[in-house]
């Protein structure tokens, strides 16, 4: 699998604060655009782009309305971030 990482605007997580300036795409071929999906790879919280490239929230309604193979989609990688990314204060700290 061919991952490709682009810079970003720095930023913070809005949910943990964890600071982001990279995305990449599981599918190797985009790059963010506004309203593209997201992960945080430290709270795992379900992010969506901005118009500037900096991150917010999705709330519950916009995870709700995701066709079901976007949010399985997410739930696996949500699943899979503890492994790239362990949280601070957890068994490794």
């Amino acid at each position: 699998m061919d991952i490709r990482t682009t810079r970003m605007p720095a930023t913070s997580c809005p949910s943990c604060g964890y600071p982001l300036d990279a995305a990449s795409d599981i599918q190797g071929d985009a790059t963010p655009s506004p309203g593209d999906l997201s992960m945080c790879i430290r709270c795992t919280s379900f992010l969506t782009f901005k118009d500037d490239l900096t991150l917010r929230l999705m709330t519950l309604e916009e995870i709700a309305e995701l066709p079901d193979d976007t949010r399985n989609l997410l739930t696996r990688m949500r699943s899979r971030a503890p492994k790239i990314a362990p949280r601070s204060g957890g068994e490794d700290s």
